[in-house]
């Protein structure tokens, strides 16, 4: 072959070629310095690479280093490269003599390798969030539990001796005289010191650096040491203990808690809280003992290129590991992420709305990918799975021919945040085991599978939750069909009445025969139409001079959602009425708390749907004001509006909202009415800009109003206090911006009449102000909907 020729089969493609690698090149070819890559892991250790016994500053900084390291691979760099360059990592068993060290190991490789699972089975990790290949290298636990359960009995067990080490520590004059740190003590256990590792470490006086001949942590008669090594006893300070507890302990309650997340039920949902909170305290041990820890450097067992020769045919990408205290703080928004995205789940209580709010407020964190995918599995693992379509038949006569007993069994394993058939149920107030037809038992079927499926898309990082929103539309489209063919028969429309419901079916804006589950399925696809255009505010997709119509867009789908909701509240069954009628003695005092606490609850539904209209009404009041001042800084020159022939408004028009048109309901508003609304043509500025002042000036008020009512501001969470907190800053803000536009804009353009060209009045008529949008406010305190603030500069 010649300079320049190509020796390839029959089958080789384009795409062949764009993966090939050039032999020979240093960047390309993994195999063109040979002779400078390190031995195997089997070589290096047998070298003495990575001693067992180690003085305990050059064990702080080992287990130091696995925590950067670790922290550097959940920021996106690949296990081989980080986590497992340790020698220590890769041959764990053989250091059974160090028991701190050894239970270090264990546990970080069964965090590794329950996160690894997490991240598969969740389905909601990309290779942009988290990298979990290991390319066939043996590095993580086998299946099952047995290899966890051993690492919480390795970690217990240094725990214990540390602990026993810093009690004897402090009960001597001296720190001399402690007990080895190492496996060879299984046999000695006492009885547990209650000294925590901060109080204990605290107790002890400061004291000074080991000498360089301080002997290693390491116990008599290891196979692997050489016989002057044998023997040997720790003698470590109390604040050296003190410091490899707190690491000890926070590798045990962060494998604690990933294990209790695998129990998905409440109580270990509330367990991995505690740990996670407890988890977070010992991490702020381990920062502050980290001046104790030998310098990075001297950490010995690190080789990052030991993996490299299995690690394909391309060299990868070199590692730039993050600092400790980068370490640290994330560890620190993950274990606070984690605990609150559990906090969350005990307050679903079985209701879609809560979930919904919940699982918003969860997506607006852009939690890590451990997190998310923690969330998913606790949502969707509880599930059954689906029948097999030939047993969907039978399934659906089962419950209709009265499957009690199947239905309180369902009830009593999913946990009540989980998005299934019972959770759509409890929107209707109907009982999964008395479901009234086939076609309503289908469409409760495919509007849990919806449900579960806006779960997955909110458990997706921000740009994926997007693009999957957009996909979760033909989804809702199909769950109208469903509910509206339940709504037409009459079984249904039987237990409607028979419920309580009171609909009509002759009703404004519905379609001939609509009822309340078409109704709610478009109501929810309106809510999912909202919501994926609103998420493109903070992934910054649009320009200035789509605000406009966006914002009135947004003012549709919004006014949709509030007439659906009335409807659905006025024809929902009333709350129930308290009892009457209590006997005497203490059961009577029982009844009367029962028909109080009947009582609250019915008043406390009616409030908190009050609050969803009242809330709705808000937010579109709100886009008025903002599409309106859009209008007017368009007539300003304020936003310029592009000339491009050949992607006109309209054409910008359908690219932004043309993916709706896949909903039958709500429909798809066409460009010639939005056109048709927004025309000012012959209006002066001054006078569209009066209109939005009055509209942000109403925002501001009824934000304060939500906020100022006591029966009202109970009801509202944490993220809607903070939401109208923030959206009456920005209404009040932008109220006074439009007035001194519109103020100075009379002015101008009367100063100025005549004396410019047309194609110049728009800055002279804005009165030399420069107009801009901010969306700092809305970012920082919503969720669902961005307004930004006018910011008006001179």
């Amino acid at each position: 072959m010649g300079v320049g020729e190509l020796l390839h089969g029959e089958t080789f493609s384009l795409f062949d070629s764009t993966t090939a690698i050039e032999i020979g090149d240093a960047k390309m070819d993994v195999g063109f310095n040979r002779n400078e890559e390190t031995g195997t892991a089997e070589e290096l250790i047998a070298g003495g690479a990575a001693p067992v016994s180690l003085p305990p500053r050059l064990l702080l900084a080992v287990m130091d280093r696995l925590l950067v390291l670790e922290a550097t691979w959940h920021a996106g760099s690949m296990l081989p490269q980080t986590v497992f360059t340790s020698l220590y990592m890769l041959q764990p068993d053989r250091l059974s003599a160090n028991a701190p060290l050894h239970a270090f190991c264990l546990a970080l490789r069964s965090t590794c390798s329950v996160c690894v699972d997490m991240a598969h089975a969740g389905s909601v990790t990309e290779d942009e969030d988290f990298v979990v290949h290991t390319f066939g290298i043996k590095m993580l636990d086998l299946p099952g539990e047995k290899p966890v359960k051993a690492a919480l009995q390795a970690l217990a067990l240094a725990e214990e001796q540390l602990e026993q080490l810093l009690a004897a520590g402090a009960g001597s004059d001296t720190s001399r005289g402690g007990i080895p740190i190492s496996g060879a003590d299984k046999g000695r256990s006492g009885a547990k010191s209650g000294t925590g590792s901060g109080k204990g470490g605290a107790r002890q006086p400061a004291a000074a650096p080991p000498p360089a001949g301080e002997r290693p942590v390491a116990a008599s008669g290891a196979a692997q040491q050489p016989a002057s090594e044998q023997g040997q006893r720790e003698e470590p300070s109390g604040e050296l203990a003190a410091a490899l507890l707190a690491r000890i302990r926070f590798r045990r309650l962060v494998l604690e808690a990933l294990h209790s997340l695998q129990q998905y039920s409440q109580a270990g949902v509330e367990q991995a809280r505690r740990c996670c909170r407890l988890a977070d305290a010992q991490l702020q041990l381990v920062a502050d003992s980290a001046s104790l820890a030998a310098p990075a450097g001297e950490a010995p067992g690190f080789v990052p290129d030991v993996n490299l020769r299995h690690m394909g045919l391309v060299p990868p990408r070199p590692v730039q590991a993050v600092s400790l205290d980068r370490a640290v703080e994330h560890w620190r928004g993950l274990l606070r992420g984690l605990a609150s995205a559990m906090h969350s789940l005990l307050f679903v209580r079985g209701r879609w709305p809560a979930l919904k709010a919940a699982l918003v407020e969860f997506a607006s964190q852009n939690h890590h990918s451990i997190v998310r995918s923690a969330m998913h599995l606790q949502l969707i693992k509880p599930l059954p799975p689906p029948p097999p379509p030939e047993a969907a038949a039978a399934s659906a006569a089962k419950l209709l021919n009265g499957g009690a007993k199947a239905g309180k069994k369902l009830a009593a394993e999913v946990p009540p945040w989980c998005p299934g058939q019972q959770m759509v149920c409890r929107e209707f107030g109907l009982s999964l085991a008395a479901v009234p037809s086939p076609e309503a038992a289908l469409f409760l079927e495919q509007a849990a599978i919806a449900v579960q499926g806006m779960a997955f898309a909110l458990c997706l990082n921000r740009c994926r939750q997007r693009r999957r929103l957009r996909r979760q539309l033909e989804d809702w489209r199909n769950i109208f069909d469903h509910g509206f063919n339940a709504d037409v028969t009459e079984p249904w429309q039987r237990w409607l009445a028979g419920a309580g419901w009171r609909w009509t079916y002759q009703q404004e804006g519905l379609l001939q025969g609509q009822g309340p589950a078409a109704t709610w399925a478009e109501r929810e696809a309106a809510w999912c139409a909202l919501l994926h255009l609103q998420l493109g505010f903070p992934l910054d997709l649009y320009a200035p001079h789509e605000v406009l119509q966006l914002y009135w867009y947004t003012n549709y789908l919004l006014g949709c959602q509030l007439h659906l909701t009335r409807l659905l509240h006025a024809g929902a069954p009333p709350p129930p009425p308290p009892r009457r009628g209590c006997a005497t003695g203490s059961r009577s005092r029982g009844q009367a708390g029962g028909a109080a606490a009947v009582q609250h609850s019915g008043d406390e539904s009616a409030a908190a749907r009050e609050l969803e209209g009242l809330l709705l009404e808000l937010e579109r009041t709100m886009c008025q004001g903002l599409f309106h001042a859009a209008i007017a800084l368009q007539q300003l020159g304020c936003i310029q509006v592009p000339s491009t022939p050949f992607n006109t408004e309209e054409h910008r028009y359908e690219q932004r909202f043309g993916c709706l048109d896949i909903l039958c309901r709500p429909e798809l508003m066409p460009y010639d009415q939005f056109r048709a609304s927004t025309d000012a043509s012959g209006l002066p500025p001054a006078r569209v800009l009066g209109v939005a002042a009055a509209a942000c000036a109403r925002a501001a008020e009824r934000a304060g109003s939500l906020l100022g009512a006591p029966q009202l501001r109970a009801l509202l969470r944490d993220e809607q206090v903070r939401h109208l907190e923030g959206l009456q800053r920005i209404a009040t803000q932008n109220a006074v911006a439009t007035k001194l536009l519109a103020a100075t804009s009379v002015r101008a353009a009367a100063a100025t009449a005549g004396s410019q060209p047309s194609g110049q009045q728009g800055g002279a008529a804005a009165g030399g102000f420069k107009a801009s949008l901010d969306f700092k406010t809305a970012l920082a305190c919503s969720n669902t909907t961005f307004y930004p603030s006018i910011v008006l500069k001179h």
